[in-house]
């Protein structure tokens, strides 16, 4: 009790709540979109798509912008055909709700909505043609979800050394996996599963098991799942080709064996998941 006591006058003290701006801190931010409209004219190219007419390796085709809890931000890019000069000003950004207000443009506040920053900014030419432009700037935080049939043996597994190895490595991903069933919502995985990941040094124990919802589409930037089943009962529930092309087997053209019946290919099957995940980082980041 007095221990109980204790935190909560700690968390009285200095306020023991969710940072808000983590969201925009612990992620870089890099272009997703830019339209324009009216219709822009560059060279023989008339288009309300900006990145395309800009070309692929203009300097806002590839810009990126990082926030420092410190209330400093960068504005990047890598792109090939960059000729931006080098700024080395400190530029500042606060929040107000859901708005973004960024010193260099103060008066185009981005609007954050989930994984993505969108800024709406205008400009008049010299003829007197305002042009407005939308630049929307998404999230780089990877989002891997793992799918198998009931949530208990082989994604459980795919999920907590994913999640194991991508923090090892500090790469900023977020990982969690469903089944396609409704079998086993809210339990614990399986055991056998709990041991062999447990014997390689992975803790999986206290993962809960969910089921697949169409939903996840759109939460998710990557769907790996188990087997060709899996991969038919997820693919049968997108409503776009964008949502199909996220559904993959997690390895490539095989199918991870569900060990569900048989106790001997618990650690097999772990020992291939490992492998597999190592590859998988290796190609992603």
């Amino acid at each position: 009790m007095k221990k109980l006591l204790l935190i909560l006058t700690v968390c009285l003290a200095l306020g023991c709540k969710k940072d808000p701006d983590k969201t925009l801190t612990q992620n870089d931010w890099r272009i997703e979109s830019a339209t324009v409209k009216p219709a822009m004219t560059i060279g023989r190219k008339t288009s309300t798509n900006y990145l395309e007419l800009m070309g692929p390796s203009s300097c806002v085709s590839n810009s990126m912008i990082s926030f420092s809890s410190k209330g400093t931000y960068v504005w990047s890019s890598n792109g090939a055909l960059c000729d931006l000069l080098s700024d080395t000003s400190v530029k500042t950004w606060k929040r107000e709700g859901d708005q973004i207000f960024l010193s260099a443009v103060p008066n185009s506040p981005m609007a954050l909505k989930g994984d993505k920053l969108t800024q709406t900014t205008s400009t008049t030419t010299t003829e007197g043609i305002i042009y407005t432009f939308v630049f929307v700037y998404k999230s780089n935080k990877l989002k891997i979800l793992m799918v198998c049939l009931g949530n208990i043996c082989r994604s459980p597994l795919a999920e907590g050394i994913m999640r194991h190895l991508a923090d090892e490595r500090q790469l900023n991903w977020e990982i969690a996996s469903a089944g396609t069933g409704n079998w086993h919502i809210g339990k614990a995985p399986d055991h056998r599963s709990i041991a062999a990941a447990k014997a390689l040094g992975y803790d999986i124990s206290k993962q809960q098991a969910q089921q697949f919802k169409q939903s996840m589409f759109a939460s998710y930037d990557l769907i790996l799942v188990m087997d060709r089943n899996n991969l038919a009962d997820v693919i049968s529930l997108a409503k776009s080709d964008e949502e199909r092309k996220k559904v993959k087997l997690f390895l490539d053209n095989e199918e991870v064996t569900d060990p569900y019946w048989d106790n001997a290919l618990f650690n097999p099957v772990c020992r291939q998941v490992e492998k597999r995940c190592i590859e998988i980082i290796k190609q992603l980041s």
